[in-house]
């Protein structure tokens, strides 16, 4: 119970403090884009700093991006300045499939192979191992 309520209070905190990031992005990217298109019928000193200090965000948010990208794909490297989110994202692909149990074998050689039976025998051997 308490672990849950501190996970709780940690997805709220994130939310809070970070937001969606991938929303943020999109919003910082729209903005940029609408500011852009206004330069194109005139410049403008407040427009000029807006763009500079969405910039400057959206190089925050980026960063925040690769660093999750980073801790989901469980990698200890990374090549500065790098921002190549889409291979941390193959690598999560990989890790979650090479991590699913999909068939596990009977004592008897035979194997487990549907969702439902691989989930019971796992339920099974873990409950007998921890009684």
């Amino acid at each position: 119970m308490a672990i849950k309520n501190i996970t709780e209070k940690l997805q709220n905190w994130n939310n809070d403090v970070f937001g969606n990031l991938f929303k943020r992005k999109r919003r910082i990217l729209n903005s940029i884009t609408r500011i852009q298109n206004v330069h194109s019928y005139g410049r403008s000193p407040l427009l000029d700093d807006l763009e500079k200090e969405l910039s400057g965000e959206l190089a925050t948010v980026l960063d925040q991006e690769e660093l999750l990208w980073l801790q989901k794909s469980r990698q200890q490297w990374i090549v500065d300045g790098d921002r190549n989110t889409h291979f941390y994202h193959i690598k999560i692909a990989m890790r979650r499939r090479k991590n699913r149990i999909v068939k596990l074998r009977k004592g008897d050689g035979t194997w487990y192979e549907d969702a439902k039976e691989v989930k019971s025998a796992a339920m099974e051997l873990f409950h007998n191992l921890y009684k």
